[in-house]
């Protein structure tokens, strides 16, 4: 607010009863502390005595009635008139603040940037960062085998759902054979690991049985039979080339196959020799 511009009674009023604007409130402050003129203006608007500045005369004593009135409404109408100043000013701020959001709403918006991605690791620090996988050679996995108590022609195979395999189950669940193919593997555990066995088979058993946890036999086409103990196996196949389906044994010793023709073969010496059951 400029030196040669002095606030109306309104503000003075309005200043003097606390309710200005808090944005005009230091501008009037600043103004009465440097204006006497002004300073005068709201000492005679408190006291309820009207000093026109370019009048020196004396204004003539009000009458009791008039010193009553003026009693009774004047507070009334300086009240009024904060009221119409403050009105008058909202008017003229809310102007002000249209222009203002406007004037904002076309500046442009800054977007702040987006955060910068990690670097993806070159192909040479994944290099550096996974330590190369030394190859097992033919040695060191014959002397693992051998550290653990394993034949190494008895190799771990994978635990592997294959519908076409023959399982042959021993009296004890965790002894157990598997068929697939030519490949006849053994577990010990009840599954959870399958050791291949070193077995040298002309072509696919169709069938076998394991009268106790160690000992299984094998029966197939063209009078093929083998007989294992433990890991070991041995091929005690008929002179006869008969197609076998089916094999019963006790042990290692006593077993009985029966041919698709229906004839029936025993042994009691682990197939060194087989004899015709007559039916």
């Amino acid at each position: 607010m400029g030196a040669e511009v002095h606030p109306s009674d309104d503000l003075l009023l309005a200043h003097n009863d606390g309710v200005l604007f808090p944005g005009d409130r230091p501008l009037v402050e600043g103004h009465l502390k440097g204006c006497t003129r002004c300073r005068a203006r709201l000492a005679a608007l408190t006291d309820d005595i009207a000093v026109p500045a370019q009048v020196a005369s004396k204004p003539a004593p009000r009458t009791r009635e008039q010193s009553s009135t003026g009693r009774t409404f004047g507070p009334l109408l300086r009240r009024l008139a904060v009221v119409a100043a403050l009105l008058a000013i909202l008017g003229t701020a809310g102007v002000a603040a249209r222009r203002e959001i406007v004037r904002r709403s076309a500046e442009p918006v800054a977007l702040a940037p987006a955060p910068a991605r990690p670097p993806k690791p070159s192909a040479r620090a994944l290099d550096v960062l996974a330590p190369p996988v030394a190859e097992e050679t033919p040695e060191a996995a014959a002397a693992s085998a051998v550290a653990s108590n394993v034949s190494p022609a008895a190799t771990a195979a994978p635990v592997v759902s294959d519908p076409s395999a023959i399982i042959i189950a021993s009296p004890n669940p965790d002894f157990r054979w598997r068929l697939t193919g030519l490949n006849v593997e053994r577990t010990t555990n009840g599954g959870k690991e399958w050791l291949k066995q070193a077995v040298d088979l002309p072509r696919p058993p169709v069938g076998g049985v394991a009268p106790s946890a160690a000992v299984c036999w094998l029966v197939g086409r063209g009078g093929a039979v083998f007989v294992g103990v433990g890991t070991s196996w041995k091929n005690v196949s008929m002179t006869e080339p008969v197609d076998l389906v089916r094999v019963t044994a006790t042990d290692s010793m006593y077993a009985t196959v029966t041919a698709a023709d229906g004839r029936r073969f025993s042994t009691t010496d682990g197939g060194v020799r087989w004899d015709l059951l007559q039916p």
